[in-house]
């Protein structure tokens, strides 16, 4: 593709941990050294990986499951998805913070984060019900922001590809925001930002340790490494292992949530207005001082709060969608309780289409409506950034973007 296409061309491998780690035998899953294979190889088209998958209103989100795949290594074991299940719609190699993107990031690659919205159909409802126990429609859930600069030009397929390309692209699910600015810069006079195809590194004065490293050498035992299986990652009970049991290769143990904003506290966003028609704005700042090397800054956001039970852990990330999942109703963790207004009389059947409190194609456990399905996508919303890198000077090079 690069050879032939280089400019017109892509490779963004869709519904990456689904399909569990790689498979020598079935030629099936990823682990993180192809990744960094196929963006060796062609970095402007192989720039990124989908893992906020589709499918989000499916029994299992994302149809990402334990124990999914099966005939791995000339065997009948069967294999989960990679992480055994998403996290917030997302997969662990994304949702993950210090995981197997973090560990991308971590070289100055160019390797961006995408959602994709995959439709097949609306389970047991029809194509043009609100309802749905599998797909939403194209873009009804989740959406690509994307940047593109064509100038006079029309808006084409490819220059909106370009604008993927350069990783001027925030992903969200439940349109949870519509917009985003996300601006770096500097307090001294006379150094600014450089750019190469629209993706910024900001250039600062200062000078020991590095959080972004040169790219792994292919080969080395920093290279490859797949992610931890079954029972090693996702427990039975739902709760995970942490990245000590990640291998060295998948990980980037230097990342970490820096600062958490919110409507309120010490640390609470300010509402700004738009000077160009009144839209009211959130706005947050970080302000990183004497730095010390070179690194990256990403962002992330949910409509949920840090410690929501089995939704969010005490840090805010994403905990497994394993307790909304119908696929295994024993797991459901969640009530739903709320009354609509178009409650049935004593003794009818209600088929209506009001889904203003919890529908009838909930599951029912021990005689309790359970959140999951559509329900339960549109509850936990999350949205993701890619990268504004910081190159200090005298420090690490961000290699990707030369």
């Amino acid at each position: 593709m690069a050879a032939n296409h280089g400019a017109g061309s892509d490779y963004v491998p869709a519904l990456l941990e689904r399909a569990g780690p790689f498979n020598p035998d079935g030629n099936n899953g990823f682990n993180i050294e192809h990744l960094r294979n196929v963006n060796n190889a062609a970095p402007a088209v192989a720039f990124g990986f989908e893992t906020q998958p589709g499918h989000a209103a499916s029994a299992n989100r994302g149809e990402y499951q334990p124990l999914r795949n099966s005939g791995f290594t000339g065997s009948a074991t069967n294999v989960d998805s990679v992480g055994g299940i998403t996290y917030g719609g997302t997969g662990v190699y994304g949702a993950q913070v210090g995981g197997v993107w973090d560990a991308l990031l971590g070289e100055g690659r160019n390797f961006w984060f995408f959602a994709s919205s995959d439709w097949h159909n609306r389970g047991i409802f029809g194509p043009d019900d609100r309802r749905s126990t599998q797909d939403f429609q194209p873009g009804e859930y989740q959406r690509n922001n994307t940047l593109v600069r064509n100038g006079a030009d029309t808006l084409r397929p490819h220059t909106i590809v370009d604008g993927l390309r350069t990783g001027n692209n925030f992903s969200t699910s439940g349109q949870l925001i519509d917009r985003l600015a996300f601006v770096a810069c500097v307090s001294y006079p006379g150094i600014g930002a450089r750019s190469n195809a629209a993706v910024e590194a900001l250039a600062v004065a200062a000078a020991t340790s590095s959080l972004v490293t040169s790219y792994k050498t292919p080969g080395s035992a920093a290279y490859a490494g797949e992610w931890p299986r079954n029972l090693a990652w996702l427990r039975a009970d739902g709760s995970t292992a942490d990245l000590s049991v990640v291998p060295a290769a998948a990980k980037n143990t230097s990342a970490a949530v820096h600062k958490t904003f919110s409507g309120s506290g010490s640390a609470a966003w300010a509402t700004v207005t738009s000077g160009l028609d009144n839209s009211p704005f959130l706005k947050m700042t970080y302000r990183l001082s004497a730095l010390q090397a070179s690194q990256y800054l990403r962002l992330r956001g949910s409509n949920l709060p840090a410690a929501v039970p089995f939704e969010t852990d005490a840090n805010g990330n994403p905990l497994a969608d394993i307790f909304t999942n119908a696929g295994n109703t024993s797991m459901l963790k969640i009530p739903c309780t709320t009354v609509g207004s178009n409650v049935p009389p004593a003794g009818a059947t209600y088929t209506g289409n009001a889904i203003d409190g919890c529908p009838l194609h909930l599951p029912v456990v021990a005689g309790q409506k359970m959140v999951a399905y559509d329900v339960a996508a549109w509850a936990d919303l999350w949205f993701y950034s890619n990268p504004v890198y910081i190159e200090v000077a005298g420090k690490t090079l961000v290699a990707g973007i030369r």
